[in-house]
């Protein structure tokens, strides 16, 4: 999908994966108590330490989006050579009307 489609990743569409996280984690804790039980061991809240794992999901799911950012460099620079790198995480094609109004 990542090599069909023109959708570009922004620094800023990070917040939407961590919304998403952050969505689970919520769910996790409802399901929680209703039924006790935790499907991951690090999701338990009640131990002194609990912020760690948090805060390691929350840099896994970064390091994820960079990582798919990098791999959406990759291919949108190889299939249009001649497009030019608008920000860190996206690239701007020339000619397309996709990207000429995101890029407004």
């Amino acid at each position: 999908e990542l090599a069909l489609n023109r959708l570009s990743f922004k620094d800023t569409h990070v917040f939407f994966c961590l919304l998403a996280g952050v969505s689970y984690l919520l769910f996790s804790w409802v399901f929680h108590a209703y039924t006790r039980v935790w499907f991951y061991f690090f999701l338990d809240y009640e131990p002194i330490y609990a912020v760690i794992p948090y805060m390691i999901c929350c840099g896994v799911v970064y390091c994820y989006f960079v990582f798919g950012g990098w791999c959406s460099d990759l291919l949108k620079a190889k299939q249009h050579p001649k497009a030019k790198q608008t920000s860190s995480l996206s690239y701007h094609l020339p000619n397309d009307p996709v990207t000429e109004v995101a890029a407004k």
